[in-house]
């Protein structure tokens, strides 16, 4: 979280990589440090980056269902979890809050739209679902929201990235997806699966469902996308 060390979720904020510059800079070394997301962080901010872009955020609420895979090995005990939620993960919270606003904010600062998590361990083995509500700065109607959703490309897309997936963000219509045993490997694992846009009667704005697998573009994949990334801009 230092302002000198890019937290870079590529087709989201792949600007931050020039953080690289005044890091070497300030510190005086030739390597770099760059971090990829939390896994709960990486699936939302990639959900919300086509709706800032259309539409702004005022602010964002998420609950998440997590799965087993992202506590590691060993990871939660069998008896916890099986037939079971467990409705506290140690810092999850307070990770997705901040790195959600500093990846879709600024190079030079955090956005300042307010973020409100709630994270559970649930008996999943891989793919992290979120239900995330959204006010808005602009109207957002779900048709408009899908649409921007869907023709959502960035700069791993434009650079034809080894591992950025085609479509980055996908649009599910049916009623009952996202599901993690269905969508989670969508795009390789690379891409996030989106559904159930609708408007939400409390915020000014749409709620939808998400899907990401946490173990691809939750963790390795987006490292390795960030490899890629740098490599193309040649930082390394």
């Amino acid at each position: 979280m230092d302002d000198d060390v890019p937290l870079v979720n590529p087709e989201v904020n792949f600007d931050h990589l020039s953080l690289i510059d005044e890091q070497r800079r300030k510190r005086k070394w030739d390597g770099a440090i760059v971090t990829n997301p939390n896994c709960t962080t990486a699936v939302l901010t990639l959900s919300l980056k086509p709706i800032a872009a259309s539409f702004g955020l005022k602010s964002v609420v998420m609950s998440s269902m997590q799965a087993a895979s992202g506590a590691g090995y060993p990871g939660v005990a069998s008896l916890d979890i099986i037939d079971n939620i467990i409705p506290f993960i140690c810092e999850e919270e307070e990770k997705v809050q901040r790195e959600t606003r500093k990846i879709l904010g600024q190079v030079e600062r955090s956005a300042d739209f307010r973020v409100s998590a709630s994270c559970h361990r649930v008996p999943v083995i891989d793919g992290h679902t979120e239900a995330v509500f959204v006010e808005t700065e602009k109207p957002a109607a779900p048709e408009d929201v899908a649409k921007s959703m869907a023709e959502f490309k960035a700069e791993p897309q434009k650079l034809m990235l080894p591992t950025a997936p085609e479509q980055p963000v996908v649009v599910r219509s049916e009623q009952d997806r996202p599901q993690p045993r269905f969508d989670r490997s969508e795009g390789k694992g690379m891409s996030v699966v989106v559904g159930r846009i609708r408007t939400d009667p409390v915020f000014d704005g749409i709620k939808y469902a998400a899907i990401g697998h946490n173990m691809v573009r939750g963790a390795a994949g987006c490292a390795v996308l960030i490899a890629e990334s740098m490599k193309s801009q040649g930082y390394i």
